[in-house]
C-alpha cells in the first residue's frame, strides 16, 4: 500500500509538473498585460473586459486615424466578459488609436467612453510599424517605433543575410517605445533583411511582414572595390558601378546625381541579377560637376534602394562634365584640364596624327590640379598634328 501511494504521488507530481510547464510556456508567448497583446505575427491586439451582461455579444472598437477618420473593428465578448480587437483588420499606411467602444447591435450606444479607456488601450500605433535604416552619429542604425506601452523594454532584432545566416542584435526601447539598434558592426559586402522583432519572451511585437521591403533591409553591398579602378566607356565617360539587393533584379532604377548647385539629375539603369547597376554618366550632359546622391525606384522615387550613407567615397566622387577640356598653352603644349579626380597622378597617353596619317604618342602624368600637360616639343618638326585621344 505504501509503495502504491508513492507511485501515485510520483505520477501526480509528473502531471502537475507538466501542467505548470505548459502554462509557463504559454505565458512566455504572450504579453503580461490586461489591455494589449500581439498576435503570432506581431500585430497589436487591444483587449479588455466588460460587465457580464455583454457576454457573447458583438461590440465594435471605434478607431480614429491621423485624419480623424473613424474605422471600426468587430469583436465578440466571451463568456468571461473579455474582448479583443485585432488591429490586423485596419488598413495599412495610417496611424491609429482607439477612441471608444460601442454596442455591436446599436452603434449609437457607447459602452466605454474615451476617458474610461486604459492608457494602454488608447495607445497610438502605426500600420505598418514605422521602421527605417538611419545614419546617426556617424554609424548606421535601425530605428523602430513600437507602441509606447513597450517603453523600457529589451528587444531583440533578428536579421538574415544573403547567405541565410542569422544575426541578432538587442537594444532597449525609450520612454516613447522607440528602439534603436546599432547595425554598424554588420559585415560589408553583404545585405540583411529583418525577419523578426521580439521581446525577451520570444513574443513578436511588430509585424515585419507588413513593413515594406526597402524599410526592413540593410544594404552593405557597396564597397570601393566596385569602382577600383573606375570603368570608362569608349567615349571616355565613367560607368559608375553600385549595388542594391538582388531582390530588385531586372527592375529599373534611377541614380540621383546632384550638381554643384544642388540640382538633381537622374540616370536610368537596370539592375542585374546580382544587384549590380552601371550608371553611364554620358547622360549627364550639362557642363557641371556631379556626385551620386542615392538610388531610387523608378516606380516611386520615395523608395530608396541605396541611401547616401550606403554609398562609398569612390561612388560619391565628383564627376566633371565634360571630363577633360583641351587647350594649347604658350609653348604649344597640349593641355587637358578639368579631369576627374581619380586620374590624379595617373599616367595618360595622348595620340597625335600628322598630315601623313602617322600616329605619335606622348605620355604625361595628371597633376594634383586635375590637369595633364603633353609636351609636344618631342614631335617631329614640319608636320601638322591633330590630337585624337
Amino acid at each position: 500500500m505504501i509503495i502504491s501511494l508513492v507511485v501515485a504521488n510520483i505520477v501526480w507530481f509528473g502531471v502537475i509538473t507538466a501542467i505548470v510547464l505548459s502554462l509557463k510556456n504559454k505565458k512566455q508567448l504572450s504579453i503580461d498585460n490586461n489591455h494589449f497583446n500581439f498576435d503570432e505575427n506581431g500585430g497589436l491586439i487591444i483587449k479588455g473586459k466588460l460587465p457580464n451582461i455583454y457576454n457573447k455579444k458583438p461590440i465594435y472598437g471605434i478607431f480614429i486615424d491621423e485624419n480623424n477618420q473613424e474605422h471600426k473593428i468587430k469583436a465578440i465578448v466571451n463568456d468571461k466578459g473579455e474582448y479583443e480587437f485585432n488591429t490586423k483588420e485596419l488598413d495599412s499606411n495610417h496611424t491609429y488609436k482607439l477612441k471608444h467602444i460601442v454596442d455591436g447591435q446599436d452603434l449609437n450606444k457607447t459602452l466605454v467612453k474615451n476617458e474610461e479607456l486604459n492608457i494602454d488601450q488608447k495607445v497610438t500605433f502605426s500600420k505598418p510599424t514605422k521602421a527605417q535604416v538611419k545614419f546617426v552619429n556617424n554609424k548606421k542604425v535601425y530605428e523602430v517605433q513600437l507602441v509606447a506601452s513597450l517603453k523600457n523594454t529589451l528587444v531583440e532584432l533578428t536579421l538574415k543575410d544573403l547567405n541565410n545566416r542569422l544575426h541578432k542584435i538587442r537594444a532597449k526601447t525609450n520612454q516613447a517605445g522607440i528602439v534603436v539598434f546599432d547595425v554598424s558592426t554588420l559585415n560589408e559586402n553583404n545585405a540583411y533583411e529583418v525577419i523578426s522583432i521580439k521581446n525577451m519572451n520570444k513574443v513578436n511585437i511588430a509585424n515585419v511582414l507588413d513593413i515594406p521591403y526597402y524599410k526592413k533591409t540593410i544594404n552593405n553591398l557597396n564597397t570601393n572595390i566596385l569602382n577600383a579602378p573606375y570603368q570608362y566607356t569608349k567615349d571616355g565617360d565613367i560607368n559608375l558601378v553600385a549595388k542594391v539587393l538582388p531582390h530588385y533584379a531586372n527592375q529599373n532604377v534611377f541614380g540621383i546625381f546632384k550638381d554643384q548647385n544642388n540640382q538633381e539629375h537622374q540616370i536610368l539603369a537596370k539592375v542585374k541579377n546580382d544587384g549590380t547597376i552601371e550608371f553611364d554618366t554620358k547622360n549627364l550632359r550639362k557642363i557641371n560637376q556631379y556626385t551620386l546622391d542615392r538610388i531610387v525606384s523608378v516606380l516611386d522615387k520615395q523608395v530608396e534602394l541605396a541611401y547616401n550613407f550606403d554609398l562609398t567615397n569612390k561612388q560619391k566622387q565628383s564627376i566633371n562634365k565634360p571630363a577633360g577640356i583641351p587647350s594649347i598653352n604658350k609653348d604649344k603644349h597640349q593641355l587637358i584640364s578639368h579631369l576627374n579626380s581619380d586620374l590624379v597622378k595617373q599616367k595618360l597617353i595622348a595620340t597625335f596624327v600628322d598630315n601623313n596619317n602617322q600616329e605619335h604618342k606622348i605620355e604625361a602624368v595628371v597633376s594634383s590640379q586635375n590637369q595633364v600637360d603633353f609636351d609636344t616639343s618631342s614631335l617631329p618638326k614640319g608636320y601638322i598634328y591633330i590630337y585624337i585621344l
